[in-house]
């Protein structure tokens, strides 16, 4: 199987929530960590395929074989993150 797994096969995994094929992608090429999905001229990761998928278990998955974000996931999060702490302060 190694290099056969095209990364659009492993981010519709991610997406959908396959972890059987995540896993034995890991498994026979372990150090084949944080390839990209790349789409309209930006990369994405395969943990925020799974995310904005609400799959969750998937997410979890990835991060233990160490997946990891985009430098622009992150700073979306931090985003988001800034949003929540305004909208906590907003109600109270």
């Amino acid at each position: 199987m190694k290099h056969t797994i095209s990364i659009t096969t492993l981010w519709g995994c991610a997406c959908s929530g396959e972890t059987e094929l995540l896993k034995a992608y890991y498994s026979e090429y372990p150090e084949g960590i944080n390839r990209r999905y790349s789409k309209f001229g930006t990369e994405h990761s395969l943990i925020m395929g799974a995310f904005r998928n609400n799959q969750f278990e998937t997410v979890d998955y990835l991060m233990s074989v160490g997946e990891t974000l985009t430098e622009k996931e992150k700073e979306e999060i931090l985003i988001e993150l800034k949003k929540i702490d305004l909208m906590k302060k907003m109600i109270l």
